[in-house]
């Protein structure tokens, strides 16, 4: 494996942490954070957050393709974290960010 692909799996794994720890806290605080689309979002950027560090780590020949769509849920939650102006979720659409920008960078370097 090489650095690109170590620093995506890494990006990875800890976006899937802040988004898990962000739903968490999210639930707790209820009302407008609780919204389902936000929610839904968090839960799915942690899935595929989670699978992209999973492929990327054995080398899996359909990484690439569920990269980019990492990248895009990644790219929309963070959008959906900043409409919120909550100092939390800030901290999370960071990481969102600099998840999509791994897993672009990871993509690039994928030989069809």
């Amino acid at each position: 494996m090489n650095v690109i692909h170590k620093e995506c799996c890494t990006c990875c794994y800890d976006c899937k942490s802040c988004c898990m720890q962000t739903l968490q806290m999210c639930l707790k605080k209820g009302g407008k954070y609780a919204d389902s689309k936000l929610c839904m979002m968090l839960v799915e950027c942690a899935q595929l957050c989670q699978s992209v560090a999973d492929m990327c780590a054995t080398g899996c020949d359909y990484c690439a393709p569920v990269a980019e769509a990492c990248a895009k849920a990644c790219d929309d939650c963070a959008r959906c974290c900043d409409a919120m102006a909550e100092p939390e979720l800030a901290k999370c659409a960071e990481y969102l960010r600099k998840c999509a920008k791994a897993c672009r960078a990871m993509c690039s370097t994928v030989v069809a």
